[in-house]
């Protein structure tokens, strides 16, 4: 069972604290809003440094239900497990499984106990569980943060605004929208915001289903200036101007755009 910190399981599962972690794989994974933090950054750790590919179709997260066969309820019911690649990796005895040791002592190591270790039940090597508190999962992700951070390349120089602040922030995104750098956002800035949106690339967007016109590759520089806000505000991420799983967490869990598009209403959330 989760720690009492996460709230309530099945059969009264806590909805409201559920988020949807959103992936540019096409991933969509409900989770406690607790944890998303932690299991977006283990997961790019399992891809990038595990060489392990999560698939979007086989990774489950929350569901409000009892553990299979029983009346006890899953820790899938607090949105405090997941399930990676389910079809290769099943609840069966004997164990079977392609998850790397190296990705299953990742998670280990950093608050999950793996299903594949059950000795009194039928390991379950697609299940990963969190086994501490609320506390333990803030502490746990600052860590990963403070050590990636030391890990990640430094941040190019980047000439200071003209400004302290907010509005310095404000007129270097007006340069780069090529509209007058004053600082504050007028129908000019909202209309070069509107025709300068970042997203998903257009083969992503057909497959989730958003007819959004974008172009193809957005400006990188636009990109860069995002990043840089998104590292302001205590996200760790490289700034490197593309378009990869970082910046779309960025969108949509930072500036809080459920529509993984950044428009207007992104870029002000973004300046603040």
């Amino acid at each position: 069972m989760a720690h009492p910190s996460f709230g309530n399981g099945w059969p009264n599962c806590a909805r409201s604290n559920m988020v949807t972690l959103v992936r540019r794989d096409g991933l969509r994974l409900p989770v406690h809003r607790e944890l998303a933090d932690l299991v977006s950054i283990l997961m790019d750790l399992t891809e990038l440094a595990g060489g392990y590919n999560i698939v979007p179709s086989w990774t489950w997260g929350f569901a409000c239900r009892a553990i299979a066969g029983t009346n006890q309820p899953s820790n899938h019911s607090w949105g405090t497990a997941v399930d990676i690649n389910a079809p290769v990796n099943p609840r069966k005895r004997p164990l079977t499984t392609n998850i790397p040791r190296s990705v299953r002592e990742l998670w280990k190591a950093n608050g999950f106990r793996w299903g594949g270790d059950y000795k009194t039940s039928v390991p379950d090597a697609m299940h990963f569980e969190f086994m501490g508190s609320v506390a333990d999962a803030r502490a746990i992700t600052a860590r990963l943060r403070r050590f990636l951070s030391h890990a990640a390349p430094a941040p190019r120089q980047r000439t200071p605004a003209t400004a302290p602040g907010e509005k310095g922030r404000i007129m270097e995104l007006q340069r780069l929208l090529r509209v007058a750098p004053d600082g504050a956002i007028g129908p000019a800035t909202v209309s070069a915001m509107n025709r300068n949106l970042i997203g998903w690339p257009p083969e992503v967007r057909r497959r989730t289903g958003r007819n959004v016109s974008l172009p193809g590759n957005s400006n990188p520089n636009l990109v860069r200036w995002l990043q840089r806000q998104g590292r302001r505000k205590g996200y760790l991420m490289t700034v490197d101007g593309s378009i990869g799983p970082q910046s779309n967490h960025l969108i949509v869990v930072v500036l809080g755009q459920a529509d993984a598009i950044c428009g207007a209403n992104g870029y002000r959330a973004a300046v603040r």
